[in-house]
């Protein structure tokens, strides 16, 4: 998850996902709408690139 590296979810996470965030990096998706899987994949793909920026990965 980006926020532990980054420490702001909102600098990868759209609205919709945003508004299921329970803590610090919790999601809880009681229904699965495209929009969120969109996000999801986003959120997703941007921790990897950081995560390779930094050399992690």
């Amino acid at each position: 998850m980006p926020v532990y590296a980054d420490g702001d979810p909102r600098t990868v996470s759209g609205p919709e996902l945003l508004a299921t965030l329970k803590g610090t990096s919790c999601f809880h998706l009681k229904h699965l709408a495209p929009k969120l899987v969109e996000q999801v994949a986003a959120a997703l793909a941007a921790g990897y690139r950081l995560y390779e920026e930094r050399g992690w990965v």
